[in-house]
């Protein structure tokens, strides 16, 4: 059984050691290791050159920046031997490829726990219906040196092994926000025509939602068999960052600031996450897959009316120029084609937008302002969730 695991690396050079060390000693060792450079300017190709030198299962590949996606998109098309790499791209390997078992995502920031692996193949072994090991992982805070109270190695309970069915799975969660990237493996063969969309932010997202519906069985385990690190020039805390990155070039000079900008794309990367995930499961809809399509197809109408329809009024048509309003409208009339369905989900947001309106008024009422105010956008909150499943 061969693990294929796949590690992006963007400007990480002071956590980059600590991440392959990590990958490099798990004790579970039949692993072909790809390291992924993407255009890094720092040291981090340095340093993923001398582990190539020291380990026969390491391949490099060294490509132009071009975003998270891109960089695990090309880490998959090189083990499935899907097509040569473009000509810019340079690769540095021992040996030639061959397609693994299973594969495991890991930010090049984060790092395993040294059995990550071998635990991860234990659960595939013993239960050879499961397409998905879906883990969990412990949180650490860089600036404060500190692990999360509720999510560090040290607070890990008894183990805990399920296996569902995906449909029972869905059924079970409660966290209606559906991702997967480096949160677990998942065998390779449910997974060879689905990528990573490109230019977007969040793009664990689609992923999920296409992964999952070619997935049977899940296993879910509280095992925290990862170390997520939160530091504050990550691709996901960058929000203060005044500096665009390649995806958006395009919004500069358009906004009045870098946060309008950074709206507008979070906004638009939803857009595009939903609208390609609706396009690939009515594509693939079957007969068998019918609850399954449904089950999803209620999550995606859950984030289009949390994300989506809440943030619409933000979006100016004059400083559209990726036309998200065009994407928004398509995306309501698929998810909702039912007029009078599509005219409830638009009172549920009017009705939620009232009520947060109405909690920022109850902020300036002295005494039980803050209480009020809390209070309230809880209640919205809770509207919004309850009354999204009946749209």
């Amino acid at each position: 059984m061969n693990f294929g695991i796949i590690i992006p690396i963007y400007n990480v050079g002071d956590y980059l050691e600590e991440c392959l060390n990590s990958v490099v000693n798990q004790t579970y060792q039949n692993l072909q290791i790809v390291l992924v450079d993407d255009g890094s300017t720092d040291k981090s190709f340095e340093i993923a050159y001398e582990y190539f030198q020291k380990d026969q299962r390491i391949t490099i590949i060294q490509k132009p920046n071009g975003g998270l996606s891109q960089a695990r998109n090309a880490g998959m098309d090189y083990l499935m031997s899907l097509t040569p790499p473009p000509t810019d791209y340079i690769v540095y390997a021992h040996s030639k490829p061959f397609v693994p078992d299973y594969i495991h995502f890991l930010d090049s920031d984060d790092y395993f726990e040294l059995d990550c692996i071998k635990k991860c193949a234990e659960i595939f072994v013993s239960h050879p219906q499961v397409d998905i090991v879906w883990h969990e992982y412990s949180i650490f805070y860089q600036n404060q040196g500190a692990f999360h109270p509720q999510a560090s190695p040290q607070a890990e309970s008894e183990k805990i092994i399920e296996i569902f069915t995906t449909e029972e799975m869905l059924s079970r969660r409660t966290n209606k926000h559906l991702h997967f990237g480096w949160h677990g493996a998942f065998r390779v063969e449910i997974a060879r025509e689905i990528r990573f969309i490109e230019g977007i932010e969040y793009e664990d997202v689609a992923f999920a939602f296409m992964l999952f519906f070619n997935a049977n069985y899940i296993a879910k385990t509280n095992q925290m068999l990862i170390c997520y690190r939160v530091r504050d020039n990550s691709i996901t805390n960058s929000g203060d960052l005044k500096i665009y990155p390649t995806y958006m070039q395009d919004l500069n000079g358009i906004f009045n600031s870098f946060h309008e900008a950074k709206f507008y794309n979070f906004f638009y990367s939803d857009c595009i996450s939903i609208s390609q995930s609706i396009q690939y499961l009515t594509q693939k809809k079957t007969q068998e897959k019918q609850v399954l399509y449904e089950m999803l197809m209620v999550l995606l109408r859950w984030r289009f009316v949390r994300f989506l329809g809440v943030g619409k009024s933000k979006v100016q048509t004059s400083k559209d120029p990726r036309e998200c309003i065009v994407l928004y409208k398509d995306i309501e009339k698929k998810l909702y084609p039912q007029l009078s369905k599509r005219y409830l989900m638009r009172l549920i947001i009017s009705i939620y937008l009232i009520l947060i309106l109405c909690s920022i008024g109850f902020e300036k009422i002295r005494g039980l302002g803050l209480l009020g105010a809390s209070v309230l956008r809880k209640i919205a909150y809770y509207w919004l969730d309850r009354m999204t499943g009946k749209a």
